[in-house]
């Protein structure tokens, strides 16, 4: 199983858009990963497609307790705090990926 770790820092915090699956704080802190081509992040899972040698893969993941919460209370606009996350990639179908994203 593959994993990808990114920094939710204070400016993805600052700058992320509530409740928006492709401009919330952790979507931007992926975004920053030059590899990933599309994001969304949801309560519980999150829709990532990754460039792999020159295609495209598409990834499901689960969201850990910590960032379920996270996303909870920045979609409220409730403070939270900077943190790392680490997720679990799952290889989805291209096209059930894009339905989601």
């Amino acid at each position: 199983m593959k994993h990808m770790s990114f920094n939710i820092t204070g400016n993805d915090i600052a700058k992320g858009e509530l409740a928006d699956p492709n401009n919330c704080a952790i979507a931007r802190a992926m975004h920053r990963n030059k590899r990933v081509k599309s994001v969304k992040v949801f309560h519980d899972t999150c829709h990532i497609q990754v460039i792999e040698k020159n295609k495209v893969k598409s990834y499901r993941a689960q969201m850990p307790i910590e960032a379920r919460a996270f996303v909870r209370r920045f979609d409220q606009g409730l403070a939270v705090a900077p943190f790392h996350l680490t997720v679990d990639l799952i290889n989805v179908s291209r096209k059930a990926c894009l339905a989601g994203i």
